[in-house]
């Protein structure tokens, strides 16, 4: 992995991986929310990085395209990268334990069990919408990264 990393003219960072990983979370995490949050734009833009992720991947034949399409995966990474990994942002540090996938939407679980119209649902739905705008603006940030590329 890292010989391909330094060696290989094109980054090997497949997103699209992540995308559909990402997905699959956001249907399940939604099963169980059901009517408690909306999450129809935060399923939009995952399918829209995917889209712009798919397009990075064509535009990485042109060797004329290689400093751009390298800067965007990297781009991608560093806005993707803390949603799966962090519950915060990059200015806070996690203990170190282990953490579920995609920890950053661990407010939208928590919502999921709460009986609608509690005080805790409440103060559950703030957080989760919270942590929903936090990882929609890390995947628009990585579509404008992929969209910069391919132009």
């Amino acid at each position: 992995a890292v010989s391909r990393l330094l060696t290989d003219v094109v980054l090997p960072l497949d997103y699209n991986a992540v995308v559909e990983d990402l997905a699959r979370h956001l249907d399940r995490i939604g099963k169980d929310v059901g009517d408690k949050l909306d999450l129809t734009s935060l399923r939009a833009a995952v399918k829209q990085l995917g889209e712009a992720t798919a397009a990075l991947r064509q535009a990485a034949a042109d060797p004329s395209a290689t400093d751009r399409i390298n800067a965007a995966l990297m781009k991608i990474g560093r806005a993707l990268v803390p949603i799966d990994y962090t519950r915060g942002d990059r200015f806070s540090r996690d203990p170190a334990r282990p953490l579920p996938p995609y920890p950053s939407l661990d407010a939208l679980r928590a919502l999921a069990p709460l009986p609608e119209g509690s005080d805790e649902a409440k103060f559950a739905t703030v957080a989760a919408v919270r942590a929903a705008n936090r990882v929609h603006f890390a995947i628009e940030e990585a579509i404008a990264a992929a969209a910069d590329a391919t132009r």
